[in-house]
């Protein structure tokens, strides 16, 4: 078994929370190619640094007893910090010991991007195959990716193995 960084959006992330997302589909790169059945994808996602004092003094460094706190996710109604005015990292920087959500890849297979049914665009967290193939051109169409090319794509139906986490933040003893 190997793990493997993914990014999802906010919405995404918040469909696989609400067990809303059992699927996504991948262009076959390189990495994507190597991922198996059995194999575990963790999530990045947007996220915050926490600001509070505690929480600073451990940035970037991992406290000596837990990983837990310091990070914001834009799904997470922070409790004690409210509207922060905090900066939002790109997933493309989220380190592995900050992601909530770890995922075990139950099937791959490979298949023609528009050959997408209705279950599986459900499956994808989407309403209809249409709302899909939307979503899609907005993520993929300037990569010359789009609806309309009906790329190959890598389909990996996951299961998410990891509670989210509760606790955001430090606190005070």
């Amino acid at each position: 078994m190997r793990e493997y960084p993914i990014s999802f959006s906010a919405e995404m992330v918040q469909a696989i929370l609400n067990n809303k997302k059992s699927e996504t589909r991948r262009i076959p790169t390189a990495m994507w190619r190597k991922v198996e059945v059995g194999d575990r994808l963790w999530v990045k996602e947007l996220f915050q640094k926490c600001s509070c004092a505690i929480c600073r003094q451990y940035w970037p460094k991992k406290p000596p007893l837990s990983e837990e706190g310091r990070i914001h996710y834009p799904t997470y109604e922070a409790s004690h910090h409210g509207p922060s005015g905090l900066v939002w990292t790109s997933s493309r920087f989220m380190p592995r010991w900050t992601s909530r959500i770890t995922l075990e890849v139950a099937s791959k297979r490979i298949e023609r991007l528009r050959n997408i049914t209705e279950n599986s665009a459900w499956a994808e967290g989407f309403k209809s195959r249409a709302n899909f193939g939307i979503y899609w051109d907005i993520l993929s169409y300037k990569r010359g990716y789009g609806w309309d090319t009906n790329p190959e794509v890598i389909v990996f139906t996951f299961k998410r193995i990891e509670a989210e986490r509760k606790d955001k933040c430090l606190t005070l003893p």
